[in-house]
């Protein structure tokens, strides 16, 4: 079994599990959060206590037990503490400041920069160069789809975002910041970059899943090839 799998996660007072088959909830004072489980990882709830294990002895399935284990213990944190992000300016003049609702930002333009704080997000300004923001979700920097944070002018690519954690599609998210920067119009769909599990043997898909071709009524066509053959 994962080394991370071993480890059971405490429910903390206040929060509430709901263990279905094969997806589970979280709720908290900071929110409500729901992960699929996979049919491969069991997920016991026991005297407020959640435990994990693989199903088979697969290397694939006592992986997935310990990511598991790793997502929903995030869940827990989120939905408790939440999650916090700090930022610290760096440039002549730079500051920033809490007016009311608005966070105002001084970053070298010839205008200050204001940005409308969304309601589930706290602000904090400790000192003029530095900013820290709590996010009451996942954990992930909110971009836009240019990759763009909340704070204009500073970007985040890769696994800081969320998405795939593979070192291509940072890559590509880099190009494209990169590109915008540059002053040109470039876009990027995640439904051509490869997906990959590295188990073994390993796992890789690109383009719509099945269950998605089903739902817009396009026509495919299956094909299935053993792996006891390869």
């Amino acid at each position: 079994m994962s080394r991370i799998a071993k480890n059971p996660i405490p429910i903390p007072e206040g929060v509430e599990v709901t263990l279905q088959p094969h997806a589970i909830k979280i709720k908290g004072h900071q929110g409500s959060l729901e992960q699929f489980l996979h049919k491969e990882v069991k997920v016991k709830l026991t005297d407020n206590v959640l435990t994990f294990a693989p199903l088979t002895n697969s290397i694939a399935a006592k992986a997935l037990a310990g990511t598991t284990r790793a997502l929903i213990n995030n869940m827990v944190q989120g939905v408790t503490k939440g999650f916090q992000k700090k930022l610290t300016l760096v440039g002549v003049g730079y500051r920033a400041q809490i007016q009311g609702s608005v966070l105002n930002l001084t970053l070298g333009f010839s205008h200050p920069v204001n940005f409308d704080i969304p309601e589930d997000i706290t602000i904090e300004t400790p000192s003029q160069n530095a900013i820290g923001i709590q996010i009451n979700e996942r954990g992930f920097i909110q971009v836009d789809e240019h990759r763009q944070t909340s704070v204009p002018g500073i970007y985040a690519i890769g696994d800081v975002i969320g998405g795939p954690m593979l070192a291509h599609k940072g890559s590509e998210e880099g190009v494209m910041v990169a590109e915008r920067l540059a002053g040109q119009k470039s876009e990027m769909s995640y439904e051509t970059v490869p997906w990959v599990i590295y188990t073994h043997p390993e796992i890789a898909w690109v383009g719509q899943t099945e269950e998605q071709l089903q739902a817009a009524g396009i026509e495919y066509k299956v094909g299935q090839f053993p792996f006891v053959a390869s």
